[in-house]
């Protein structure tokens, strides 16, 4: 899934969303890319939690584009 994240500006923000949505137990991996405003997630279908994903994303001062 291509989560669109508004608010990141460097590889620092990257490297801190990845960190702290992996920590998630139903993240597999994630790779965001603040040029693009992006992050792509693979994830456990029958335990995600979007919402827990959004409050992670708010978090560290970034907005998730629904």
């Amino acid at each position: 899934m291509e989560l669109k994240i508004e608010g990141m500006h460097c590889k620092g923000c990257e490297l801190g969303l990845e960190e702290r949505l992996e920590e998630l137990d139903f993240i597999k991996t994630v790779k965001a890319d603040f040029k693009k405003g992006s992050a792509k997630i693979e994830y456990e279908e029958s335990k995600l939690d979007m919402d827990q994903v959004e409050k992670v994303i708010n978090e560290l001062g970034f907005k998730l584009i629904k």
